[in-house]
């Protein structure tokens, strides 16, 4: 396997390092994987393959900061950033609008699920299995709910960062 043999050539020759999509996406997946507890050293990595590395860095650095969080960016290269204060605020009204929107559609879903599983219930094994069912939806409520936590954090990321 690539991982516990890094190898250039070999994941250049296996994975690629060109534009397409064959050839970047597997790749960025496997430099984010070789390095999956440094944003730099995941970044960096596809650089030193050659080929197309801004594309491969880019979709790299995308999930290593999705994995690792705002923070492990280095703030000299966040400094750097053009257009960085517009990014931000960007970034935040989208996260936050998809992530309560989702946790709200979540809830909805929940409450109307609880209510349709005792409609009909007229036996005790009914209710047993709707009482396991009403388990799972808990788990989705408790899922939407560190969702909405996540969304706070960013929020609060972001409003230190401005």
């Amino acid at each position: 396997m690539l991982l516990s043999q890094p190898d250039k050539g070999r994941v250049i020759a296996e994975l690629g390092n060109g534009i397409e999509a064959f050839n970047s996406v597997p790749t960025a997946i496997y430099c984010f994987l070789s390095q999956p507890h440094s944003f730099t050293q995941a970044v960096l990595y596809p650089i030193s393959l050659g080929g197309d590395t801004d594309t491969i860095g880019a979709m790299t650095g995308a999930i290593s900061g999705a994995y690792l969080g705002f923070d492990s960016i280095p703030g000299r290269w966040k400094d750097k950033l053009e257009n960085r204060l517009y990014i931000e605020e960007l970034a935040e009204k989208l996260w936050l609008g998809f992530a309560k929107k989702l946790e709200n559609r979540v809830e909805n879903l929940y409450r109307k699920a609880l209510s349709e599983l005792f409609k009909d219930a007229s036996e005790v094994s009914e209710v047993l299995d709707l009482l396991k069912m009403r388990e799972i939806y808990r788990h989705l409520s408790n899922a939407a709910d560190r969702i909405d936590e996540a969304a706070n954090v960013l929020s609060d990321i972001a409003v230190k960062i401005t």
